[in-house]
């Protein structure tokens, strides 16, 4: 609460001349009061500190309240009505012309007071203790950095007891605003929403992805692989799988990617991007978004994709009992899965698959990972041709990409794996893995 020090005693003497003139209950109606607190304020200086406290609080406390009525009677559009402070007279309702002029002139004399209220407030010396932001951080950090809105509520419902807490808090103090607890305590925000439909149906086919890396894996598979990179399309929600060997053949990575789709895509985002890539691509007028650290719901779609490929990939090595240097080819494999069972994103009517080539799924043609499979054999390919099999048998391993070449990969030996497209048959009901 501010203290008031009123040094003169001109301004003493005003300010009980106004007081008197509003509330004649504080000062006295008499002459002899008003003599009496002036000549009191006047010589001694720690009556005058402790009464021009009691008076001032009143006067604001009186000034305020004459506003709030003056504004709610011009709201409303009535007539506004004159306020008397003093104590209403017990006179019946017929008056005189004296009493009315009386009255007039107590107005006009309370109006004026409001006036050199107004004046003396202003022109008077305030030493205050602090602002209210102020004293809320001395109580916030006093109380171990409690939230000032659960001590003002249990102080008011009289549950504890404190001389500094305030009854209302009308100055929101909230976490971000204390140093410490804003960067202990503050949570992180929410993530943004989701791309609407319309925004990703802006964009052509390929025409902005999305892009992020996993790995090292600690197995290292047949191919001598321990990373794989996934591409997301932004309208189809296509992923596309490319596995290596190092993280610095990322930028070769890429290209083997816009091989496979033919083209260059507009805007590229992503984790793995770096300013050699933007040197080397800015021909192609490629758009590098590099994604900040920490900030992965920028880069959702991978993140996604990476996340259901893994499980995937686990669930297919454990469900076959399959070796887990293998986990290259299970990946590509998913990525096909994942494109003719989930629907596109922009057009929840047709898979993923069908967005992006126009075609239906036939699931009929996708055999289960692990079962029994043979590739037939020219007789030129066979060891002998008298008593050799006619076929080459092993175990399906999935669709994938093998010596640059896409089709079914089977497993012919311990370590021995080729590929094939049509020159293959499937036992659908038999694996020979799982029945080991």
């Amino acid at each position: 609460m501010p203290v008031t020090n009123l040094t003169t005693s001109k301004i003493s003497s005003n300010l009980v001349q106004v007081v008197k003139g509003l509330n004649p209950s504080i000062v006295g109606s008499d002459s002899h009061s008003e003599s009496s607190a002036a000549s009191h304020v006047s010589n001694t200086s720690s009556g005058s500190s402790a009464e021009s406290l009691v008076l001032t609080g009143n006067l604001v406390k009186k000034r305020a309240r004459l506003k709030r009525r003056k504004a709610s009677d011009q709201k409303k559009g009535q007539v506004v009505k004159k306020i008397r402070i003093s104590k209403k007279d017990e006179s019946p309702k017929t008056t005189s012309k004296a009493d009315k002029s009386q009255k007039c002139d107590e107005d006009s004399d309370a109006s004026l007071a409001l006036v050199d209220i107004d004046h003396l407030l202003d022109s008077t010396h305030v030493e205050h203790k602090g602002t209210f932001r102020e004293e809320y951080e001395k109580i916030h950090r006093r109380y171990g950095h409690v939230d000032i809105n659960r001590l003002v509520y249990l102080k008011r419902k009289g549950i504890v007891y404190s001389s500094l807490i305030p009854t209302s808090s009308k100055i929101k103090y909230l976490v971000k605003d204390c140093p410490v607890c804003l960067a202990m305590k503050y949570r992180k925000p929410s993530t943004p929403t989701s791309k609407t439909e319309v925004y990703k149906e802006m964009y052509e086919v390929w025409e902005k992805v999305y892009t992020d890396t996993s790995g090292p894996f600690r197995v290292k598979s047949i191919k001598e692989h321990y990373y794989y990179s996934v591409f997301v399309d932004e309208k189809s929600g296509r992923y596309l799988t490319i596995a290596y060997a190092r993280k610095s053949e990322f930028a070769l990575v890429f290209l083997q990617f816009v091989a496979r789709i033919a083209r260059f895509p507009k805007i590229l985002a992503g984790e793995m991007l770096s300013a050699t890539m933007t040197s080397t691509f800015a021909l192609h007028e490629l758009s590098l978004h590099v994604v900040s650290k920490g900030e992965h719901f920028a880069n959702g779609p991978a993140e996604r994709a990476i996340a259901l490929i893994d499980n995937m990939v686990k669930t297919l090595l454990a469900a076959q009992n399959l070796p887990c240097n293998t986990w290259d080819i299970l990946v590509e494999h998913s990525t096909l899965i994942h494109a003719v069972t989930c629907l596109c994103p922009t057009n929840k009517k047709v898979t993923v698959y069908k967005a992006e080539t126009g075609m239906i799924p036939n699931l009929d043609d996708i055999p289960p990972v692990g079962c029994f499979a043979i590739r037939f054999l020219d007789k030129f390919d066979r060891k002998d041709f008298k008593l050799s099999p006619a076929n080459q048998a092993g175990v399906f391993m999935g669709y994938a990409t093998l010596r640059h070449v896409f089709g079914a990969v089977i497993q012919v030996g311990s370590n021995d794996y080729v590929t094939a497209r049509h020159n293959v048959s499937y036992v659908l009901d038999h694996f020979s893995h799982s029945n080991k």
